[in-house]
């Protein structure tokens, strides 16, 4: 079973997930043509073209979750990842993977 990736509350970590077809790297036109990736997480979904939450860079989704208010509660999730081209107004359905949302405790500054 593949470990899940963690997200900690109030803390600025990141996940950073290969976006690949049939296991190999996407090709320069492939990144290229990306215009959009969502990720669905427990009822709340993020834009890259929206949040700075989600990123899209050089074949990689990049998530920096922690700190955003409208994340969900601790606990086990799916993440679904949406990706988006100039073909294809509906997206494609592209992959998945848990995630633990966890508290992070901190000192007080």
């Amino acid at each position: 079973m593949a470990k899940s990736e963690k997200i900690y509350i109030d803390r600025d970590n990141l996940i950073q997930r290969q976006l690949t077809k049939a296991g190999a790297e996407l090709s320069q036109a492939d990144k290229d043509a990306i215009t959009e990736a969502q990720i669905y997480i427990g009822g709340i979904c993020w834009k890259a073209s929206v949040s700075d939450a989600v990123t899209v860079d050089d074949g990689y989704v990049i998530l920096q979750l922690g700190p955003e208010e409208t994340l969900p509660d601790a606990g086990t999730y799916t993440a679904y990842i949406t990706i988006f081209d100039a073909d294809t107004t509906d997206g494609y359905a592209w992959g998945s993977f848990k995630v633990d949302i966890e508290e992070w405790p901190g000192c007080s500054t």
